[in-house]
């Protein structure tokens, strides 16, 4: 175990599992059963009216959906910001726009390095040098 600074209140503990200190984790759960009673009482609640009414932060709350401890298709208003745009989704990280978008510009990249790195006009060079000063050493 090591000694580690809590994310939250920065006191000094022995760190196990988490990045925060065990009186830390009984506060975060104890928002959770916040949100989650409020929840089960008002399942179409969206996560600005779930923060007016428990008092837990936006943040915690999108971090317990995020975290899969709130199931957005079992509360269908509860979405979080995509990392991307901004735009509200209820699982993952980013919408689906952003993803294609992002695998797209993968596929761009991935796809022109391979393309130059097969290139005969660029690596023949680089071989025939090589193989040169090979056979020259004789």
């Amino acid at each position: 175990m090591a000694l580690t600074n809590c994310k939250q209140c920065g006191r000094l503990f022995n760190r196990y599992m988490k990045d925060i200190c065990p009186d830390c984790v009984k506060a975060d759960e104890n928002d959770f059963y916040k949100v989650s009673g409020f929840l089960r009482e008002n399942r179409g609640a969206s996560p600005q009216e779930v923060n007016e009414a428990t008092g837990v932060s936006l943040d915690k709350i999108y971090r317990y959906i995020r975290e899969g401890r709130l199931i957005a298709t079992h509360f269908p208003n509860m979405t979080y910001p995509c990392e991307r745009c901004g735009i509200p989704i209820g699982m993952g990280r980013f919408c689906r726009n952003c993803t294609e978008e992002l695998k797209a510009e993968i596929n761009r990249i991935t796809h022109g390095e391979t393309a130059a790195a097969h290139d005969p006009h660029k690596t023949r060079g680089r071989d025939d040098f090589y193989l040169k000063n090979r056979f020259d050493r004789r």
